[in-house]
């Protein structure tokens, strides 16, 4: 596809066979990668897309974004569209636009971090917000929440933001199971291994972490300086760890190479 997808969002399909980007546009468009082209774009109410995300079947697509001045007030923040139909199935009001979404493994649920610097959790068959609490300790907003990640079986969400902290939640009830300091500005990323034992961070500080979260010890860190990691993610066995740093470079670790470390 080379350069002709403009998206600052982005996502794959489960089975990989799409693409769906949105931008600084009210659309979100797909493109088929196998044939290189543009099949389908879905129109929204917003200025622009902020938030994507796929169900785990590939059946729905979420999309969020700031709502257009002239749409009713508290509405159009998330839409919920039918993927193989291409329609809109649902519209769920949330408190403002959200920057992230994440559904969860059974597909019943939808993560969310909003500008205020809340989470939320939006049940799918209700069409709303179930739950919601902040995640910063601090009054810090405008995209507050920087990072979110869940784990791979739905029961461990991770945040970071700008008051230079790591929480690790109960997805379920929102209860903090841990709070982790150690960098010295907000953090840029986070996210939990698939198995959720472990949490890694990023920060502007130029520091990422890897983090022990039942026992709180830390397993690894390493300072990129002025060369600041942006993002961190597991692989899928939980065994391996990347972090991209802001020149493009991609540093590959082995978490059973890590030296546990004191908290």
């Amino acid at each position: 596809l080379g350069n002709r997808i403009m998206g600052e969002c982005s996502r794959f399909s489960p089975d990989g066979r799409f693409v769906a980007a949105g931008a600084a546009s009210p659309s979100v468009d797909i493109w088929d990668i196998s044939k290189s082209e543009l099949i389908h774009s879905f129109t929204t109410d917003f200025v622009l897309v902020s938030a994507l995300a796929f169900s785990p079947k590939g059946d729905f697509l979420a999309v969020g974004g700031p709502k257009n001045p002239k749409a009713p007030a508290g509405k159009d923040e998330l839409i919920l569209f039918d993927f193989k139909k291409r329609q809109r199935i649902a519209t769920i009001s949330l408190a403002c636009e959200p920057t992230h979404l994440i559904f969860s493994p059974d597909g019943r649920m939808i993560y969310g971090a909003d500008s205020l610097s809340s989470i939320f959790v939006v049940d799918v068959d209700k069409r709303q917000v179930t739950k919601q609490w902040r995640g910063l300790d601090n009054k810090a907003k405008d995209i507050g929440v920087l990072g979110l990640s869940l784990s791979g079986d739905g029961k461990r969400l991770a945040s970071g933001g700008r008051d230079s902290k790591v929480k690790v939640w109960e997805a379920e009830t929102g209860k903090l199971i841990k709070s982790f300091d150690g960098h010295e500005q907000e953090v840029l990323a986070v996210a939990l291994s698939p198995d959720g034992k472990l949490v890694a961070s990023t920060s502007f500080d130029g520091w990422m972490w890897v983090r022990e979260i039942d026992s709180g010890r830390t397993v690894e860190r390493f300072d990129y300086g002025s060369n600041r990691p942006c993002s961190v993610t597991f692989a899928p066995d939980s065994q391996w760890v990347a972090s991209g740093a802001k020149d493009g470079t991609i540093r590959l670790d082995r978490v059973a190479d890590f030296q546990f470390l004191a908290p």
